[in-house]
């Protein structure tokens, strides 16, 4: 049995996921990905989105244990132990799936990714946004300068006029996240895993998922679909629901 999360991230802010490369005038750039259709495309790379998921968790699961709503162990299940820092080191790892993020055409093409088949965007693109790199990727990315002016010399500061490329507001990441279950587990197990899973997503909507990146995260997608008949997972999806425009 396996636990799937659907959901989308729209950008409120520019986003930026990347790292100095210098391409397209710009120093530093959003990551890009090549998906398997053969198209180079912007995304959010699955360790960064793992990272997201596992830190926002984090921050919830001591008043999340304290009310009762979760299990202190979900964390490590999940996303395996944070050593050396905590827990300890094991030989066999999560049973968990994060996917990278890839940009995605409209709301209808959401729910249809999420009606789809258990990870279909990473092999075929209908509904994705796919540009080869021409240009600005088609308008969906921008330059942004940045300057820092000494105080003392009245000129920008040593290393502090450099530009960065992001993608525009309002773009549209779409992911997915699959748990197995280890074999034994039940329909409680599986309702605590659905629960962290839409809470971790839900609360990326208080924290940056990007580099001063904001946006607004939305749970578009639960199966087994009768795990939504829980209290805290309907509760979720009623606040965290994608608005259809």
């Amino acid at each position: 049995m396996r636990v799937r999360v659907s959901y989308v991230l729209k950008l409120r802010t520019g986003g930026l996921w990347g790292s100095g490369k210098r391409l397209l005038e710009a120093d530093i750039v959003t990551a890009m990905c090549r998906h398997a259709s053969g198209s180079l495309t912007l995304c959010v790379p699955a360790p960064y989105v793992k990272g997201l998921l596992r830190r926002s968790l984090e921050e919830l699961i001591d008043h999340l244990t304290r009310l009762g709503i979760l299990g202190r162990g979900v964390l490590d299940e999940l996303f395996g132990p944070l050593t050396p820092f905590s827990g300890s080191a094991s030989p066999r790892p999560p049973n968990t799936v994060v996917a990278p993020l890839y940009p995605v055409k409209d709301v209808e093409a959401v729910r249809k990714l999420a009606e789809g088949d258990d990870l279909e965007y990473l092999i075929k693109g209908e509904g994705l946004v796919l540009p080869e790199l021409r240009g600005e990727l088609h308008g969906m990315t921008y330059v942004e300068p940045h300057v820092r002016i000494d105080d003392r010399s009245g000129r920008a500061a040593e290393g502090a006029l450099f530009q960065e490329l992001r993608v525009v507001p309002k773009a549209m990441f779409y992911g997915e996240v699959i748990h197995y279950l280890r074999g034994g587990s039940g329909r409680d197990h599986a309702t605590e895993i659905a629960r962290a899973l839409v809470l971790a997503v839900a609360s990326l909507n208080s924290r940056y998922v990007g580099r001063r990146t904001v946006a607004a995260a939305y749970v578009v997608g639960v199966k087994p679909e009768d795990l939504r008949e829980d209290e805290v997972i309907r509760e979720v999806l009623s606040e965290a629901s994608l608005p259809s425009g």
